[in-house]
């Protein structure tokens, strides 16, 4: 609902509806619709999976819509920064099989009455800005202090209450369709990392591909030095972005420069440390 009175509100005003039509232009890019749409195959492809093993269920199509705009898309939207993280798969990974996860499906499962929520909504985002503010600068501590014992203090009354409804009613808590409805954004998050790692590769090379012609002026040993990249790394994203921040460092005039350059970095990053 806030977020509909939100885009009403862009809608009405002239500049702010501008803007708008500005950004849904720049999304319309060729590269980000090609990516929208491998990402919508995928999401696809992963629910009639999850649907042939009984799990997913038409009723968490809305719970579907909120994921893929919240996690997939997002998650999407950030790749470049996903590259940038050697670790960001596995912490990924294991976020998704902590007991926060639970936690959270518990305070999302009971919600409070509708005027709550809606008051709720404004207050955390108002709190939140304030609280990306002053960690911004240390003279503001110990406001950060305050509020992160304000948020402290609603996340354990909003705990304790949905914890407590979840025990007094157990039995319709406790079922399979609870399950499933835990089980599903899980599951479809897991099972969307592969895509991701995916994206990810793709972008670390073009992004390396496109750098080669400016220290590589001829076109056939750049074309050379694709090939050897793509059968030297191939899916390994870590080592390939290693090797895109240290390829500046080299002079490539020959063929023999570029097999030499990858075969000292390979052997470099595989020995064993001391």
């Amino acid at each position: 609902m806030w977020l509909l009175a939100l885009i009403a509100w862009c809608v009405l005003r002239q500049p702010t509806r501008e803007a708008v039509i500005r950004l849904i232009r720049a999304f319309m890019a060729r590269q980000i619709v090609l990516s929208v749409g491998l990402m919508l195959l995928y999401i696809a492809g992963l629910v009639i999976g999850l649907h042939s093993l009984g799990v997913w269920m038409p009723s968490h199509a809305t719970t579907t819509i909120f994921w893929m705009i919240s996690v997939a898309l997002v998650s999407l939207v950030n790749i470049n920064s996903i590259t940038e993280d050697e670790h960001y798969f596995r912490k990924a990974a294991l976020d998704q099989i902590k007991l926060l996860v639970l936690f959270e499906f518990i305070i999302n499962f009971y919600v409070l009455s509708l005027w709550l929520e809606l008051a709720i909504v404004p207050v955390v985002a108002f709190l939140g800005g304030m609280l990306a503010v002053a960690e911004s600068n240390r003279q503001y501590k110990p406001v950060k202090t305050l509020l992160d014992w304000l948020f402290a203090i609603l996340g354990t009354v909003l705990m304790s209450w949905s914890l407590y409804q979840a025990v007094a009613n157990l039995d319709t808590f406790a079922t399979s369709t609870t399950l499933k409805d835990l089980a599903v954004p899980s599951l479809m998050s897991l099972a969307f990392l592969p895509f991701l790692y995916i994206m990810a590769l793709f972008v670390s090379y073009e992004s390396l591909f496109k750098r080669l012609r400016f220290f590589i002026k001829d076109d056939k040993l750049v074309r050379f030095t694709k090939v050897r990249t793509l059968f030297a790394f191939n899916v390994r994203l870590t080592l390939l972005n290693k090797w895109a921040c240290e390829i500046n460092q080299h002079s490539f005039e020959s063929r023999e420069d570029i097999l030499g350059a990858i075969r000292d970095f390979r052997r470099g990053q595989e020995m064993p440390l001391r």
